[in-house]
């Protein structure tokens, strides 16, 4: 707030945003963190990483096949019908929105959350992988329900929200918007994020001016 700004815009990753405190505890210790991911990582990792002079390719892959399908099954819990924790997780991650959200209306200043689907929401074929390695019946998930609820939440408290989930569906499933075997954006994908992000928050911030 001191950079005095007209909006805030938080983005909200539905993959993992989620996650509870019981898997966050490691992240108190800096070292902690990195011994944990060498170590678990370490033989998965399939890609490059990019320092100094080395050339950015965007078709490589981040992870080998076997490793981000199991990044995938872990998170897809959040997309299971009926699931207990759900509950609690959507809860704490409200809470901190709510708690963004007056600190923003004290200071009148405009707040929009962007909702950042996980890729198996947006492709298919990685959710028919995900669905088949989790053993379980393709009705028993509703890969759009953390949207609902939050986009739900969001109008009883008045925040603005961008849900990209939409528009990146929307894509022509040949032409990929993700890494491979990763759950970012690659320049297509951030092109097309950055596009709609940038129409939205300038027609909220024109509508706003005096």
């Amino acid at each position: 707030f001191e950079l005095e700004p007209d909006g805030v815009l938080l983005s909200f990753f539905i993959g993992n945003d989620f996650e509870g405190q019981e898997k966050r505890l490691v992240s108190h210790s800096h070292l902690a963190s990195l011994i944990t991911f060498v170590l678990s990582l370490w033989r998965k990792f399939d890609g490059q990483v990019v320092h100094a002079s080395a050339t950015y390719d965007d078709s490589a892959p981040t992870f080998t096949d076997e490793a981000y399908l199991e990044i995938e099954l872990d998170r897809s819990a959040v997309f299971a019908r009926g699931n207990p924790e759900l509950a609690g997780r959507f809860e704490e991650a409200l809470s901190h929105i709510a708690e963004l959200k007056r600190a923003c209306d004290d200071r009148n200043v405009a707040l929009t959350i962007v909702l950042i689907p996980d890729e198996m929401q947006v492709s298919t074929a990685l959710q028919a992988r995900v669905v088949a390695a989790s053993g379980r019946a393709p009705a028993e998930f509703d890969f759009s329900l953390p949207n609902r609820l939050l986009r739900a939440r969001f109008e009883k408290l008045g925040i603005d929200s961008i849900d990209l989930t939409p528009e990146l569906s929307a894509h022509p499933p040949g032409d990929g918007l993700y890494r491979r075997n990763d759950s970012h954006w690659n320049i297509a994908g951030n092109a097309l994020a950055a596009r709609v992000i940038a129409e939205h928050t300038a027609a909220r911030l024109a509508s706003a001016a005096p």
